[in-house]
């Protein structure tokens, strides 16, 4: 587990060191970045949507805001990672990064 962290941060600075320097970066972690935003942006809208259609108050007090909150977003990204949205999300899709 530790090699594999150690790799992943090896790759992302080498990634980063190069999308600084001018080198060819095929997706720079920038624009990642920028993408998960807009996807966040678009889960918030989402459950706000959601909270206004059936009511905040209900759900405040239990773990079902939570369980809500998980749902919408584990719905959000396996929809978008599928063939259906040719594994692009609304940033990435924005973005024209591709999974």
């Amino acid at each position: 587990m530790k090699q594999l962290i150690i790799t992943w941060a090896r790759l992302t600075f080498n990634s980063l060191f190069d999308e600084i320097f001018g080198e060819p970066v095929d997706h720079p972690i920038i624009i990642r970045g920028l993408a998960l935003v807009v996807d966040v942006g678009a889960f918030f809208l989402w459950t706000t949507l959601i909270y206004q259609v059936f009511g905040v108050r209900g759900f405040v007090g239990s773990g079902t805001l939570l369980l809500l909150d998980t749902l919408v977003l584990t719905t959000y990204f396996t929809l978008c990672s599928s063939r259906l949205f040719r594994g692009q999300s609304l940033g990435k899709s924005i973005f024209r990064i591709r999974v």
